[in-house]
């Protein structure tokens, strides 16, 4: 599994919908989002099991346009990887 640093630029799909952001905040395992200060990234439940990141990013279209407003997401680490 990659590791990635707050301020790396990430790139994500989920939901069918490509998202491009930055790691804004290290989730240690077993904790969620709003234990390292995003409480609107999600995370319901239980906290992962490994090491996992915030992301500040936004929606693109099947051209690579952005839309809709930057928002915090707590993606699957198995669905980021690094953009450039």
């Amino acid at each position: 599994m990659t590791k990635f640093a707050v301020g790396d630029p990430v790139e994500w799909t989920t939901s069918n919908t490509r998202k491009i952001g930055e790691i804004v905040a290290v989730v240690p395992g077993g904790q969620k989002p709003a234990q390292v200060g995003f409480p609107k990234a999600g995370g319901g439940g239980l906290g992962r099991d490994h090491e996992s990141y915030v992301v500040m990013g936004r929606k693109t279209d099947s051209r690579g346009a952005y839309y809709g407003s930057a928002a915090v997401y707590w993606p699957p680490v198995s669905t980021i990887k690094a953009y450039s």
